[in-house]
């Protein structure tokens, strides 16, 4: 039987998700794993949280209203070039993989 991994210590992780239903509850079960997990609302806002904090991973949702999840990508880059980041969206489309 294998073991789960425990989380790294001091592990932040920031999820970026316009609905609250869904960014909520992600926060809260990636706190009770043992990561430091913060959300943010918008686009905006995570470009804000990532001038100020270092994280360690950025689950990012694709669309969002305002800045969008390639335009969130892009500047988060600038910002953190070694900040994993791991796409979330519901609207997947090859033309969306592509870009």
């Amino acid at each position: 039987m294998s073991q789960a991994v425990p989380p790294r210590a001091g592990a932040r992780i920031l999820v970026v998700d316009d609905e609250p239903n869904i960014r909520t509850p992600l926060v809260h079960a990636l706190g009770l794993e043992g990561y430091t997990a913060e959300g943010a609302e918008s686009g905006q806002r995570a470009l804000e949280m990532l001038n100020t904090a270092a994280y360690d991973l950025m689950i990012l949702d694709m669309r969002m209203p305002g800045l969008d999840g390639i335009d969130v990508l892009r500047a988060a880059r600038q910002i953190s070039p070694d900040l994993l980041i791991l796409i979330l969206t519901g609207h997947a489309t090859l033309q969306s993989a592509i870009a």
